[in-house]
């Protein structure tokens, strides 16, 4: 889980890039209350080749930015089985 603090008067944008095949959801909460659903869930999983020099997928989670100030937390839920690995994923926290 990545947590990410905008100040007033700044948006945040949010992405993920992943070349794991495996689907997990993802999704933007409160940081102290996580009932306070800034993004709900957003299905994510690579798309792309398998190939070492294949590019890896990018989803655009905020499909608006969040105003701040706001404290965020991005949870990243698997929905594979429980002997499935949810892979690796890189959050990229945009603040304007």
């Amino acid at each position: 889980h990545t947590a990410v603090e905008v100040p007033m008067g700044n948006e945040v944008e949010v992405i993920i890039y992943t070349r794991s095949t495996s689907k997990v959801s993802v999704s933007i909460v409160n940081d102290s209350d996580k009932k306070v659903v800034y993004v709900p869930a957003v299905a994510v999983q690579h798309t792309g080749g398998t190939g070492e020099n294949d590019k890896p997928s990018r989803v655009l989670i905020t499909k608006q930015r969040l105003k701040g100030p706001l404290k965020a937390r991005v949870l990243i839920e698997s929905k594979g089985g429980r002997f499935s690995t949810a892979g690796n994923y890189m959050v990229a926290a945009s603040i304007y």
